[in-house]
Formats: structure tokens, sequence, C-alpha cells
């Protein structure tokens, strides 16, 4: 069961905003912070170990309708985090965060359009990164367990030239609903829940029994593979162009991206000690290059799990059950209680150099179980469990 869903999850670009009168004014009185920013930044997230039932997750969408990454919000039982992560090129030049008990409650004009210029809680990331973390007392919010809240969420983002200044700079917006009178800014409607007497539901929150057949994985090893018959690989060569129409990147300060099916079977498997990127590349070949072999096995399991998560999204007879894998919850291991999709999320940060709260040799140890959980379909590991 989900602890978390948060209502009203928004983003407005500053674009939009800047076009709006300055007698067109919010509706509403100025919701005033009741947590401040320290000077290095946003503090760190919920500890995965408290996160009650699973993080609700939004894709981040820029105003051309790029997707570049995702906003995670989740809580524990006396504090709530909301987290801003790109993927690929795109990088956070600001992020603006505002929480109200109501629509009304989002400073917005007369019209009803956001106005992020009022946010409570305005960021400059510098230097720009993938990564933006806010974390709030629940009681300093004046929320508890129970309670609906909306959560307006805005960030600035672009892609890094070869000097390090952005480019293609614009806003990304989080969320499913329009905002009222045709602002194109969105939200999304969720509510606090409870975690249970004890604290944080066990992992799995009892959402029944895996059966063989509902879930599909398949390891490095496999999905590097050649092609034969019916095999993996057979099917990754048939799915790849159509799952992966921009090719398929993992990391995040650093990344590798992978343009072609045939560049993933050169590329996989991958050994060694776990590590991270120390620069970018396109196609690496570990080893027969030993161009990103400084990665060592965390690598190959990271897009080995990202072929899992994207093939499972992409093609509904990848596996019998409706349920998505990256909703699946670990039940182990110092990931227990996370969701596959924030597993995938944490070990793209630390395989692309990123600031995480894991080492490359803990998420590594995240990873292959998971990857390990539901080989070719038919086994059940019991590492991870239904929401």
């Amino acid at each position: 069961m989900k602890c978390l869903r948060i209502l009203s999850l928004v983003a407005a670009s500053a674009a939009l905003t800047a076009g709006f009168s300055a007698c067109d004014s919010p509706t509403s009185a100025p919701f005033q912070p009741m947590w401040h920013e320290p000077a290095n930044g946003p503090v760190a997230r919920v500890a995965a170990a408290e996160v009650c039932g699973s993080p609700a997750t939004m894709p981040l969408v820029t105003n051309r309708g790029a997707d570049a990454g995702i906003v995670t919000v989740e809580n524990s039982a006396t504090e709530v985090s909301v987290v801003f992560q790109t993927s690929g090129d795109w990088r956070l030049s600001e992020t603006h965060l505002h929480i109200a008990s109501s629509l009304d409650g989002i400073p917005h004009t007369r019209m009803g359009r956001p106005k992020v210029e009022h946010f409570a809680h305005l960021h400059n990331v510098d230097p720009v990164s993938q990564n933006a973390e806010y974390t709030f007392a629940l009681a300093d919010l004046g929320y508890a367990p129970g309670d609906e809240v909306h959560v307006a969420a805005h960030a600035v983002v672009g892609k890094p030239n070869k000097s390090g200044n952005l480019r293609d700079i614009e806003g990304a917006w989080a969320g499913d609903t329009d905002f009222p009178r045709g602002s194109p800014a969105t939200y999304s409607v969720y509510a606090l829940q409870t975690c249970g007497p004890g604290g944080p539901e066990p992992p799995g929150g009892g959402g029944g029994a895996i059966q063989s057949g509902d879930f599909r994985t398949e390891s490095h090893v496999s999905w590097g593979a050649s092609p034969s018959g019916g095999n993996t690989a057979a099917y990754r060569d048939a799915n790849f162009d159509a799952a992966f129409p921009t090719g398929l990147i993992v990391g995040g300060v650093n990344t590798a991206q992978y343009t072609s099916s045939i560049a993933v079977q050169a590329a996989l498997p991958t050994g060694g000690t776990p590590g991270a990127l120390a620069r970018s590349y396109i196609n690496p070949f570990p080893s027969m290059t030993g161009e990103a072999s400084e990665a060592g096995g965390l690598l190959g399991q990271v897009v080995a799990l990202t072929l899992n998560v994207v093939f499972d999204l992409y093609d509904p007879s990848f596996c019998g059950s409706a349920v998505s894998l990256k909703d699946l919850i670990v039940t182990s291991g110092d990931c227990a209680g996370m969701t596959v999709d924030r597993v995938l999320a944490e070990a793209n940060t630390v395989l692309g150099g990123g600031s995480s709260s894991f080492g490359p040799a803990q998420i590594y140890e995240c990873v292959v179980p998971i990857n390990d959980s539901f080989a070719g379909g038919v086994s059940v590991s019991g590492h991870l469990s239904l929401p």
C-alpha cells in the first residue's frame, strides 16, 4: 500500500510565468515557508528503511514534450521528501517547490495559472546537477499521515555544452492533471497515508503472492548473448529499436549510451569491481577497448536492469502481470522497502558518479538479485514482492 499520495504535484515553466501581467496577482495569500533550505542545498531524503509503502514517481516532462527525468515523492511517519532527478544529458538549473493543503493554496494568478516565482522554496542548483532533494518535517508543515496535501514542483532544465554551460534551457513539469483555465501547467492528486501502528509497513505491503510467469527478468549475460532461435538476445534484437528509439542511456553525471541492440550485445556482460563512470561514453566496449571498464560489473547490471524495466513497460506480452516490474518492492538487503524503480534511479546516480547514500559495491548488491528475481519468466526468488 502506498504510504504517500501527495495531492497535486505541479510544475510550471519560468517562460510561462514571465508572460503574466504584474497586475494579475495571486488570489491567495503567499504561503509562508516552514522549512528553509540550508546553505549547502536541500537536506537528504527520507531514509530508505523508513519509507512507508511505495514512493510516488512522476515523469518530468519539458515544455516541448521531452522526457527529462522523474520527480519522486515519499514519506516516513514524520517526514516527506520530494526528489527531482533528471535523465540522460538533462541537468537541473533551478527547482521551485510549494506545499499547500488545497489547489487554491498554491500561488496563482486570477486566471488560475501557477506563479512559480511565488513558490515557497526556490533553489538555484549551482553547479548544475541531476539531483535535488527536499525533506520536510510533517509537523512543521502542519500535516499528519492521512491528510491531503498539494505539492507544486517546477524545474528549469538544460543540457550542458562542451564548456559546461547549459543549452536548450526550458521548464519541465510533473503531473497528470491540467491546471484550470487553459494553463499548460499540470498537477497530480495524492494523499499522505498512515504507515501502520508499528511504523513503516513490512516490504511488500501484503499485496499477495507472485506466481511463476507473473514477471520476467534476465541477467546481463542473457541480454549480452548472441541471438539464436527465440532466446533473450533474439528478443532484444527484435524489440530494442522500438523500446529505445533514442538509444539506451545509463548513468547520471556521466553516462553510457547504447545506440543499437548490437552495441548492447558487444558491451555485455561486464565484470570487475563495481565503480563509477569516469566520463561519458557512446557504445563503450569494455572487454575490447577498455572503455568504461572503471565501472566494472555495475555497468552491465544497470544496463540489464534498464532492459528488464523498460521492456516490461513497453511490451504487454513480456510477462503475465498487469503490475509493472518497476513498482515491485525489495524485501531484503540494504535496499529493503525500496521499489525497483527507486533502486534503478539510485544505481544510475552511483554509476554516473553522482552523490548518493549508496556506494558502488552496495548498490551493485541491490541490483543483482533484482535481475535474478524472475529468470526467464519462470523462477520466483522471493526477493521482490507486490506493492
